[in-house]
């Protein structure tokens, strides 16, 4: 059901007013709104998290009279304890803005409970030489849809932004902050006006915050719960993929009745659900490098190999050396290696903390060259963190004993838990 309001149009003005942009108009350039916030954790608590994350794409501005962030909390009329969900943050510099769009609109944000966010840019309406000046009024139908209720008219003679809005629909009933404000299936922040050109087919729409769904029974989910503290905000991850070692890896399946390993050739790696998984918890900007290794057959031209644009469709580096057709690889693991090593070189000396993301189940010692193992003890002793990515079955138990030295550190994952999404038959 719909309702109309008669509110005032803030597109009016007076013919003799100058259409010169305020100091407040060129202000809201640097200014973004971000709705589908966390009601369930403290003021706080949501300050400080927004403040983390969104320091990411930019530097926020600093309240000079607060000393603190320009991070506003949009708050219930009502109750001013109450959050909205919503909250206004200022950078300094007016890129960050759109940045900060493209990061977060519309992902779910760990930090943020996983709570899927919206972040859009203020709409600025054209003002004259004095911000007091205020339009002649104009009487306009707003039309207004609420989720699963039934609503009536009303009438209003001033103008409104969306929370009053808000106030008016509801009726101050407790519920309506489960609710978010949304046109033309964009999100409304609550101090944006209500827009003068809603029609029955394209109403206003409030919509009921939506509680993430249970996990689905009958199998692992693709991306199974991680732990996540505060502190991953400020860290960055390298990403080192030994594709071969993966990829044989992923052929070779125990028989649950005899408990002996086969090996099934047609089985084939999904690399874009593998990316997702290693990715998954990890914020795109805090990625610092991408890399995978393999190998060629030098009887196949690279540009027919569907897994190598794959990859680099993914974001990946491929680093690829030659193999003959029955022969192994020629120093693939070596150039994984080095390409470690530069990475912890020129890491090693920042502020932010360190993730090695290395995906390979590969131990040997490499006929006394480097090898992986050697790589991750030389990564852990420089402070470094190790979060290590294998089939069970290709697991080198040396990465076992090199955990016992730095358990806090080094983390050991399986992929056999992702097995349904990240393979498939060929």
């Amino acid at each position: 059901m719909y309702f109309f309001l008669g509110v005032l149009d803030p597109s009016q003005t007076q013919s003799s007013m100058s259409i010169t942009p305020t100091i407040s108009q060129i202000f809201k350039q640097n200014v973004i709104f971000v709705s589908g916030l966390p009601l369930d954790i403290s003021e706080e608590q949501l300050f400080d998290k927004l403040s983390r994350v969104f320091s990411i794409v930019g530097n926020i501005k600093i309240n000079q009279q607060a000393n603190k962030s320009s991070i506003h909390l949009f708050k219930d009329k009502v109750n001013r304890t109450r959050l909205t969900g919503s909250a206004k943050i200022t950078f300094e510099r007016e890129e960050s803005v759109m940045k900060a769009i493209e990061e977060y609109n519309g992902k779910c944000v760990p930090i943020l409970n996983d709570n899927q966010i919206y972040v859009k840019k203020p709409e600025v309406a054209t003002a004259g030489p004095s911000e007091t000046l205020r339009p002649n009024p104009t009487e306009l139908k707003v039309w207004v849809k609420i989720e699963e209720r039934a609503v009536r008219r009303e009438e209003s003679t001033s103008t409104m932004d969306i929370e009053d809005l808000k106030q008016v629909v509801f009726k101050g009933q407790n519920d309506r902050d489960l609710y978010e404000a949304y046109y033309r299936n964009q999100p409304l922040g609550p101090e944006e006006q209500v827009p003068s050109d809603t029609t029955s087919g394209q109403p206003i729409v409030f919509k009921k915050i939506a509680e993430p769904p249970p996990t689905a029974s009958g199998g692992p989910p693709l991306f199974l719960p991680k732990p996540i503290t505060p502190s991953f905000i400020s860290t960055d991850y390298h990403i080192i993929v030994d594709n071969s070692n993966i990829f044989i890896g992923s052929q070779t399946i125990r028989d649950p009745k005899t408990g002996l390993n086969q090996k099934n050739s047609a089985i084939r790696v999904n690399v874009k659900n593998l990316v997702r998984v290693l990715e998954d918890g990890k914020l795109k900007i805090c990625i610092k490098s991408r890399i995978v290794g393999g190998s060629v057959d030098e009887s196949i031209p690279r540009d027919n190999a569907q897994v190598w644009t794959d990859w680099e469709s993914c974001g990946y580096k491929c680093i690829l050396g030659v193999r003959s057709k029955n022969g192994p690889e020629v120093f693939v693991d070596d150039m994984l290696h080095a390409q470690i090593l530069t990475i912890l070189h020129s890491y090693n000396n920042t502020q932010r903390s360190q993730v090695l993301v290395l995906v390979t189940g590969d131990g040997n010692r490499n006929k006394n060259q480097t090898s992986f193992s050697d790589t991750v003890e030389r990564v852990l002793a420089s402070d470094w963190s190790v979060e290590l990515w294998s089939w069970k079955q290709s697991l080198n138990s040396c990465y076992f004993n090199i955990q016992k030295f730095f358990p806090s550190r080094m983390t050991i994952e399986y992929l056999d838990s992702y097995r349904n999404n990240i393979t498939f038959i060929q």
